[in-house]
């Protein structure tokens, strides 16, 4: 029993050793440790002081390009509702000019061929009921009794047309009129059509370019809630800063007390191991007993 109560203290002692020796270590460490610490921190938050302001500069480049290209965005989709609105203006007037090319004018043409149709009969009785009368004026002139009731005409009607070969030469140029005029306005009512597809198209693409513009909207917004937060972030990095020397004093403080109660103990190890090798540990306590009976 002596030699493992001698084994146990001795070992009991060395863990109290041990702790004394780690203590004091642990003691004298974090006062070594503290300007490396201090400066170690320091060089974190500048660092991250200047990743904040490059991140910064970066984000708000990208705010500003985000700025220009949403303006731009929403001048094509103003743009684009403009034009989809002039569209739908010219709309009425290319289909009044079809109707009017498709069923006024062609009717106007026809009635005016008639007509001319008519007048060229007119004017063929005319001219050879003119062409009689002068013959007859003539004869009339030269007749030596008659002549004073008649006298000769200085001119005569000899024009180098006819007034009825004209007339027929106007019917036949504009009797091809009607079916061009149909045509075009045909061409016409394809054309409007087209427009009637060209500004449901203008409108979706409007529409479209639109929700872009929203969208980037919206990301810039995330961007400089971004930078509001960055913000934040350095302002706190300036408090850890501003107050690490204060920190780490308190740090500091209740390390140190923490190793001088851990040394304390090692200490009150090392006693009952000593206790306990010279096996005065059981006499005192004995001694006490005796004393106390």
């Amino acid at each position: 029993m002596s030699i493992l109560r001698r084994f146990l203290g001795i070992f009991v002692m060395l863990a109290g050793v041990i702790g004394l020796l780690l203590s004091l270590a642990g003691l004298v460490g974090i006062w070594m440790a503290r300007p490396a610490v201090t400066q170690g921190v320091n060089t974190t938050v500048d660092t991250l002081f200047a990743s904040l302001d490059t991140s910064q500069r970066t984000m708000t480049i990208t705010s500003d390009a985000l700025g220009a290209t949403i303006d731009s965005v929403d001048a094509l989709s103003e743009m684009l509702g403009t034009t989809a609105v002039t569209v739908a203006e010219t709309q009425p007037v290319i289909t009044e000019v079809s109707t009017l090319m498709g069923e006024t004018l062609p009717t106007t043409f026809r009635a005016a061929t008639d007509s001319l149709a008519a007048a060229e009969e007119a004017a063929q009785s005319l001219e050879s009921a003119i062409m009689s009368f002068e013959t007859f004026r003539t004869v009339m002139g030269a007749t030596p009794l008659l002549s004073v009731f008649m006298p000769p005409s200085t001119t005569s009607y000899n024009p180098e047309v006819p007034l009825a070969e004209s007339l027929g030469a106007l019917a036949t140029s504009i009797e091809e009129m009607p079916g061009t005029l149909e045509q075009m306005a045909a061409n016409l009512e394809t054309t409007d059509d087209n427009l009637l597809l060209i500004q449901s198209n203008l409108v979706t693409m409007s529409e479209n370019v639109a929700l872009i513009s929203s969208s980037l909207d919206h990301y810039r917004s995330m961007i400089d809630e971004s930078k509001a937060s960055m913000d934040n972030l350095k302002t706190l990095l300036g408090d850890v800063q501003e107050n690490l020397p204060t920190i780490l004093n308190i740090a500091t403080l209740v390390i140190g007390l923490f190793m001088l109660w851990l040394l304390a103990t090692q200490v009150v190890i090392f006693s009952q191991g000593w206790e306990l090798y010279h096996g005065t540990a059981g006499r005192m306590d004995n001694g006490k007993t005796s004393d106390q009976q």
